[in-house]
């Protein structure tokens, strides 16, 4: 593991200014936004992390600003060809698609709609793990609601707005998140585009059919407060 000896901000957040605000302002804005603590490992077109957000070290694996792709390719019986703009272009957008899942997603929209748009630590380009996003939800959220997917009656429980699901399978492995707030849910996992729905059964009936559990978290700005102050 190597440790970054002068602790430095996520390389694609914007410069935080220092102008109008106090120490103690500043010191508080960067714990929110993030830093990182320690680089884990570097690959191809991603880097992974430790990084400090408020007192909490999550792993974060961030995708690289720059990504590196290849178009060489041959057909079969070795023929080259090459690739058209058109294909080019899908072929890095669909690379891109890579670099955020659900959790991330889920806890970006959330985050932002309580007033806390300015962190970076969950964004477009950044995915988290299960361990992290417990971590986050344990020490951030509040679970409210919970239903079994198996009847379709739960389906008509009233959803509170401005909340986070997760969908968990028999066996009570979680698989995915969302945001829900104003009657639309936001969806996105790594390697697909993000998404917006109204029907939550339909969409569990076609992307992950295995769920069995939902449960419903709203964000706790009590406890966020609290351990922004420490």
């Amino acid at each position: 593991m190597r440790r970054l000896y002068k602790p430095i901000m996520f390389s694609f957040l914007l410069a935080l200014s220092n102008g109008g605000y106090c120490q103690y302002e500043s010191i508080l804005e960067e714990r929110i936004v993030g830093r990182v603590l320690d680089t884990l490992e570097v690959n191809e077109n991603n880097t992974v992390v430790h990084t400090l957000w408020l007192s909490d070290t999550l792993k974060v694996v961030v995708q690289n600003e720059h990504l590196k792709y290849d178009f060489k390719s041959t057909e079969k019986g070795g023929e080259k060809r090459s690739f058209s703009l058109t294909e080019r272009k899908n072929y890095i957008k669909d690379l891109k698609t890579w670099g955020q899942n659900c959790f991330s997603s889920a806890l970006e929209h959330c985050l932002a709609r309580n007033g806390l748009a300015q962190q970076a630590v969950f964004n477009k380009r950044t995915l988290i793990g299960l361990e992290t996003f417990s971590q986050i939800l344990n020490h951030y959220f509040i679970e409210v609601k919970a239903f079994n997917t198996l009847s379709k009656q739960n389906f008509k429980t009233k959803m509170p707005d401005n909340a986070l699901l997760t969908f968990s399978s028999q066996a009570g492995k979680l698989i995915h998140a969302v945001y829900f707030t104003e009657g639309l849910y936001y969806s996105k996992s790594a390697g697909s585009e993000a998404t917006e729905f109204i029907n939550l059964k339909n969409f569990i009936k076609e992307n992950y059919n295995e769920t069995q559990l939902i449960k419903i978290y709203q964000f706790d700005k009590a406890r966020f407060d609290l351990a922004l102050n420490k």
